[in-house]
């Protein structure tokens, strides 16, 4: 099976040279690369141009220059409509994948037919990509990710499985791979093969990195958990429980007011929004959590309006 790895490219011209070798040191040999050049501020273009044109493999690679920044969901399903393989890979231009990367997913995807999505085990790396540890959170979706948050990098589907979803939606800037994860959850299985096959670079240059992108992040994940969840309804598909949604809603609006302590932004108007929607819907539940969001709010105002003020 030939492999097509869509890698959206947008600055960072420093970073995306070792992703390209990483992919040309396979020791799986029916790959391509289509290359999606996302209209950079910087000299990007002439950096993967001049990469292209002196590299052995350059009969493999399809450069695209888009002609203005469409983002990243835009940027990859161009990807994906000028591909060519069997088996889509998602890699992102700062990241890596290991010499063992296809060998080891392919046949996963001939072993189950059926499968629109294999995922792996990934590395979770410092900015220069030294492995901090294996990814805790990946594991096996026994039935839905919406519930469980588990597929992660290396993120690949089959062709023909993308091909009967609506693709990726243009809305999404940063949460792109939770969309398209949904969608195509709902038109096959989802395996994991718990190697560690690629190297997730932690990085504040990613567009999710920061309190704002967290936060974006997660505001987009809630949107694509929705649009999911309209689906299903249509088509009964992995259809979660209404008791199960409360629950991811909950657990969706602590994470965020959660965000705004980690990160140590002002507990303003949308933490005290956060941290009571997460109490409306699941009162008792994460109860330690919450109360610890709770006090630290109420220490914080005594400390600026006086021992007397209360939440």
């Amino acid at each position: 099976m030939k492999c097509s790895v869509v890698i959206a490219c947008y600055n960072n011209p420093d970073l995306i040279i070792g992703t390209l070798q990483s992919v040309e040191r396979q020791t799986y040999d029916n790959w391509e690369v289509v290359l999606v050049e996302d209209s950079s501020t910087d000299n990007t273009l002439e950096v993967l141009q001049q990469f292209v044109i002196s590299s052995a493999f350059k009969a493999r690679y399809k450069l695209i220059p888009l002609p203005k920044n469409g983002g990243v969901s835009h940027a990859k399903g161009m990807g994906v409509r000028n591909s060519s393989g069997e088996i889509i890979v998602i890699l992102d231009h700062d990241d890596q994948l290991a010499p063992n990367a296809l060998e080891e997913i392919v046949p996963i995807h001939q072993l189950y037919p059926e499968a629109s999505i294999v995922y792996t085990q990934h590395y979770n790396c410092d900015h220069l990509l030294n492995p901090l540890e294996i990814a805790p959170e990946s594991a096996q979706v026994v039935y839905s990710d919406i519930l469980e948050e588990k597929i992660g990098h290396l993120l690949t589907y089959k062709r023909r499985h993308y091909d009967l979803t609506p693709g990726y939606d243009l809305f999404f800037k940063v949460s792109d791979d939770k969309d398209i994860i949904y969608k195509l959850e709902e038109v096959g299985d989802t395996i994991f093969v718990e190697k560690p096959l690629y190297y997730f670079r932690i990085s504040h240059r990613g567009a999710s990195r920061g309190f704002e992108g967290f936060n974006k992040s997660r505001d987009e994940k809630l949107v694509a958990a929705q649009n999911a969840m309209a689906r299903r309804d249509k088509s009964g598909v992995k259809q979660i429980s209404q008791r199960d949604y409360i629950n991811f809603l909950a657990e969706h609006y602590l994470l965020q007011a959660e965000g705004y302590i980690l990160m140590k932004k002002p507990l303003g108007k949308p933490f005290i929004y956060s941290l009571f929607k997460s109490f409306f819907y699941r009162p008792t539940k994460n109860i330690k959590r919450k109360l610890r969001a709770t006090l630290l709010l109420s220490i914080i105002k005594r400390l600026i309006f006086g021992s007397k003020t209360t939440i």
